[in-house]
């Protein structure tokens, strides 16, 4: 995959987030470290559970998003995704840097656990020596579906394939 480099940044928000300050900045963030905006959810009492945890909501630039190599491709469904990015993360060196909770903070919408959920937890834990250098950005396949330009943002619609697992919905 070859990302569009007029891209200053990304925010990968998790759907089921739902801001309650209206001041928490969704810009791009000037520094090199990724920025976990959704440190202080409601469900853990607007407390990280664990230091490494980047799920929610993030925004990274582009040029450290190449320089991690992007999402894992073997995740599906929820879950166990960003624990695997916060790895790559790690194993380039790099920190992240979160706001203030007393701006930064989240409700989540409930949802089922699901069979999957699983499946990507444990393929965390099989991940551990993080192969982010062999896949990634640099082997992801995909078909452009739509990209619609809006006021502040671009969303793109793509089509990554057929899950390769069984009970992916």
């Amino acid at each position: 995959m070859k990302l569009n480099r007029s891209f200053d940044c990304f925010i990968f928000h998790d759907v089921d987030l739902v801001p309650e300050d209206d001041r928490i900045p969704y810009n791009c963030q000037q520094d090199d470290f990724p920025f976990h905006m959704s440190a202080g959810l409601e469900k853990w009492n607007y407390t990280l559970p664990y230091f490494k945890l980047i799920g929610g909501v993030l925004n990274v630039q582009t040029k450290v998003f190449i320089k991690i190599n992007g999402y894992s491709n073997n995740f599906w469904g929820w879950g166990g995704e960003d624990d695997d990015l916060s790895a790559r993360i790690f194993k380039k060196n790099l920190n992240i840097s979160r706001p203030d909770t007393e701006i930064s903070r989240y409700a989540a919408i409930p949802h089922k656990w699901r069979a999957w959920h699983q499946r990507n937890y444990n393929l965390v834990y099989k991940t551990k020596q993080n192969n982010s250098d062999k896949e990634g950005l640099n082997n992801v396949k995909y078909k452009l579906v739509r990209q619609e330009h809006k006021q502040l943002y671009i969303h793109l619609l793509v089509n990554v394939g057929k899950c390769p697992y069984r009970n992916c919905s």
